[in-house]
C-alpha cells in the first residue's frame, strides 16, 4: 500500500495539486496507514501483533459455521471492520460461549451478530450510556467516542436475534454490574475509550467473568485504550491479534 501511494505521488504534475489532493483525502489515507499498523504494530505499544492461531490453536481450521447479518451496514473507522467481526465471532464459537457481555452498543451490529452465533439458550447483554443528552459522565470530562442517541441499538430492532439481546442504558461507572445476568464467558470492551473508563470497565468485567473466560478489547491503537492495556498486561498476559485492533486476554481462575 505504501509503495502504491509513493508511486502515485510521483506522477502528480505540481506540488500545489499534490498538497490539495492530500488535504482532500487525508482522512482516507490516514485510515489505510493506520490499518497497516494492525499488521506490524506500533513503536509506543508494549504488544506486537501475533496470528490468531497463536492465541487459539486450531481456530483457523475449525469447521464451525459462522453466521453474519448486515455486513455492509457499518461505518469505516467506527464500527468493527468485517474481518474483525469474523475474528470476534470465530473466538465466540471456539470458546463455546453462551453468555456474552458487550460494553459499547453503538448501532447494535456487533451485538446482533454475537447473538446469532450463540446456542439457542445463549444471551448477549450490551451496555451503553443513558439516552439523555448532556448527562455528565462519572469518570471522563469529555463525552468523546460516545454513540449518538438516535443510533444506539438501531440494527437490533428488525433482527431475528434481538430476542437474545438485552440493552442496558447506564453509565458503566455507576452501573451495579453484579445485577447483570453473569457470569459471562466472554466480555467485549468497546465503550468509552478514555483511560479511566477502560480501567473501570475492565475491573468490573473481571468480577463478572466466568472462571475460564475471555476479555477482548477493541481499539488498542488509540491512546486511552493502549495506555491502560500496556499497564494491564504486566499482571494479565494478553495478545494483540494481527490484522485487528483487538487485544485478547484468557482468564483461568480456580476460585
Amino acid at each position: 500500500m505504501i509503495r502504491f501511494i509513493l508511486e502515485r505521488l510521483k506522477n502528480f504534475p505540481s506540488k500545489w495539486r499534490l498538497r490539495k489532493h492530500l488535504i482532500q483525502h487525508w482522512s482516507q489515507l490516514g485510515w489505510y496507514i493506520d490499518q497497516a499498523t494492525w499488521e506490524f504494530g506500533l513503536p509506543d505499544r508494549r504488544l506486537k501483533p501475533v496470528p490468531l492461531e497463536t492465541v487459539f490453536p486450531g481456530i483457523t481450521k475449525s469447521s464451525d459455521q459462522i453466521q453474519a447479518e448486515n455486513l455492509w451496514d457499518r461505518n469505516r473507522g467506527t464500527s468493527l471492520e468485517v474481518d474483525e467481526l469474523f475474528v470476534l465471532l470465530s473466538i465466540v464459537k471456539y470458546n463455546r460461549s453462551k453468555r456474552v457481555l458487550e460494553v459499547g452498543t453503538y448501532d447494535g451490529n456487533t451485538a446482533m451478530n454475537l447473538a446469532m452465533n450463540l446456542p439457542e439458550e445463549g444471551k448477549v447483554v450490551t451496555l451503553d450510556f443513558p439516552a439523555e443528552k448532556g448527562v455528565p459522565l462519572a469518570l471522563a470530562v469529555q463525552r468523546s467516542n460516545l454513540s449518538p442517541v438516535g443510533v444506539i441499538g438501531r440494527q437490533l430492532k428488525n433482527s431475528q436475534a434481538a430476542s437474545k439481546v438485552t440493552l442496558v442504558r447506564e453509565d458503566t461507572a455507576l452501573l451495579n454490574w453484579s445485577d447483570l445476568p453473569g457470569p459471562f464467558d466472554l466480555v467485549f470492551i468497546d465503550g468509552c475509550h478514555d483511560f479511566q473508563y477502560v480501567k473501570n470497565d475492565t475491573e468490573k468485567a473481571l468480577n463478572v467473568l466466568a472462571h475460564r473466560g475471555i476479555i477482548i478489547w477493541h481499539d488498542y491503537n488509540l491512546p486511552g485504550v493502549g495506555q491502560f492495556l500496556d499497564e494491564f498486561i504486566q499482571t494479565y498476559p494478553s495478545y494483540w491479534i494481527q490484522g485487528t485492533r483487538f487485544v485478547v486476554c484468557r482468564i483461568e481462575r480456580g476460585d
